[in-house]
């Protein structure tokens, strides 16, 4: 079996964070656009001729289906450029890009953008690597979806949150300090709310997460969570 930190590598969580900080230079070259929380920033099947430099808030980047259901495809935090994917592949966007929280973009045209790349073949760099973590993120998940159960995906997703959001819990554990509900932990491994829900409870009555008074989830037994994780 690999060590933990061999899974952690070959494992990347929905988190997008790679930030354009150098970019601010051309913020004057965008126009600056508000969002509120949970309004969207890119519809579902909208073509794209713009391109977003997100310089404060959160985004969630998901499938809509005409059900209401969500399945989600990574967050990404301000610093970050977002609307990548539609705006390059020309094609009506596959996914909805959703304010999380209240947002200030700067949008740019096709021309001003491609402008900005050409002189700068450092931003083109930084391109290529955010659209190779976001195809290695959508690969892990197809891999879980295809190949793993739920409860293997779930302890797979808690084990990897210690690893980035992990902070040493007063009460021994490690507590995963980011608020997230059983509804997101649901959409991130494509199962349906109630499994999530009923997978974390049965990883609560076994003894191998807790929750905090804060309500985040507290990793009490970490080798048996890798367990089912990676085993």
């Amino acid at each position: 079996m690999s060590d933990p930190e061999d899974c952690v590598s070959l494992s990347l969580l929905p988190w997008i964070d790679f930030k354009a900080d150098d970019f601010k230079s051309f913020l004057n070259g965008g126009i600056k656009k508000s969002y509120y929380k949970n309004s969207a920033i890119v519809a579902q099947g909208e073509k794209m001729d713009s391109i977003f430099y997100l310089h404060q808030g959160k985004v969630k980047v998901l499938l809509l289906t005409e059900k209401g259901e969500e399945k989600l495809f990574w967050y990404a935090s301000e610093g970050n450029i977002i609307g990548d994917v539609p705006f390059f592949h020309l094609y009506p966007s596959n996914a909805a890009i959703i304010a999380e929280t209240d947002c200030e973009v700067y949008s740019y045209d096709r021309k001003t953008f491609l402008g900005i790349l050409h002189a700068n073949p450092e931003f083109a760099d930084y391109m290529l690597s955010i659209m190779a973590k976001k195809i290695r993120v959508l690969i892990n998940q197809v891999q879980d979806i295809s190949f793993n159960n739920p409860t293997k995906r779930i302890s797979k997703l808690l084990y990897l949150l210690t690893q980035q959001f992990g902070e040493k819990s007063d009460t021994g554990g490690t507590e995963i300090n980011l608020s997230i509900t059983h509804k997101e932990i649901a959409s991130i491994t494509c199962v349906h709310r109630v499994t999530a829900t009923n997978v974390l409870s049965i990883l609560k009555n076994e003894g191998i997460i807790s929750k905090s008074d804060s309500g985040n989830i507290i990793v009490v037994d970490s080798a048996r969570l890798f367990k089912y994780a990676f085993d």
